[in-house]
């Protein structure tokens, strides 16, 4: 589970959160994370199967080992209100590598969209 989660990510974590994350991710069964996994990747592209028309922030990670930039721009291409943040340096968890960086994206989102989303999330979240 350890090397799992570890390699979502491309710069350093601060160790006692990535043991949270390794304790959390072992409290499910094995067949859960299989059943997961298998299912994800079975799963239909929510794009190829119908429109997706709200407001929509992708965050993406530009060392992203899952997720390549094709992919995303897949998805700015079949959201027409899609907007991409590039975390550059970042693997594919940016709000675990720059928290700071994705309150404040989703923050700023957030206004854009809608003006009176103001203070929805606590500064220095």
């Amino acid at each position: 589970m350890r090397g799992s989660q570890a390699s979502t990510v491309a710069q350093p974590i601060p160790a006692g959160f990535l043991e949270t994350i390794v304790a959390e991710s072992r409290k499910l069964p094995a067949h859960v994370w299989k059943t997961y996994l298998r299912d994800i990747l079975e799963a239909d592209v929510p794009t190829e199967t119908g429109t997706i028309v709200a407001h929509t922030l992708v965050l993406w990670g530009d060392q992203d080992a899952f997720c390549p930039r094709r992919d995303q721009d897949a998805l700015l291409a079949a959201i027409p209100a899609a907007h991409l943040a590039v975390y550059h340096g970042t693997g594919h968890c940016p709000h675990w590598e720059q928290p700071q960086r994705t309150a404040a994206d989703l923050d700023a989102f957030a206004r854009r969209v809608d003006p009176a989303a103001r203070g929805l999330i606590a500064p220095g979240a």
